[in-house]
């Protein structure tokens, strides 16, 4: 019977030892827990911060591409334009020109012929 109860009370230290080993063990689980949920809320945080700066960049990006589209549109017009002012330049130089003058009489053909 001795035996018995001898048993029964290293059986009870052991789960007393069991216990409070499970009890630090769950310890530093919430702990770890509590670490992750820390990070993973920064991580999110983070992660707000970089889709805010990406919609920041985004927006100035389509601003950029507008403002190309126009500087090659303006391009375009100033350089029909300057193409009209160039060509409007020889007209007006072409009417202060004299008429060409006709030589009637040429030595290589009958005469009359041009």
């Amino acid at each position: 019977m001795w035996k018995r109860l001898v048993d029964i009370g290293k059986q009870v230290v052991s789960i007393a030892r069991d216990v409070q080993q499970s009890k630090t063990d769950v310890k530093e689980i919430r702990e770890e827990n509590r670490e992750i949920r820390r990070l993973l809320a920064e991580s999110l945080r983070d992660n707000q911060g970089i889709r805010t700066e990406l919609n920041v960049v985004r927006m100035e990006l389509r601003d950029l591409i507008h403002i190309v589209e126009r500087n090659a549109e303006l391009a375009d017009r100033d350089r029909e334009n300057l193409i009209l002012r160039l060509e409007n330049t020889i007209l007006n130089l072409e009417r202060r020109l004299p008429p060409p003058k006709l030589d009637i009489e040429r030595t290589d053909g009958p005469p009359g012929a041009f």
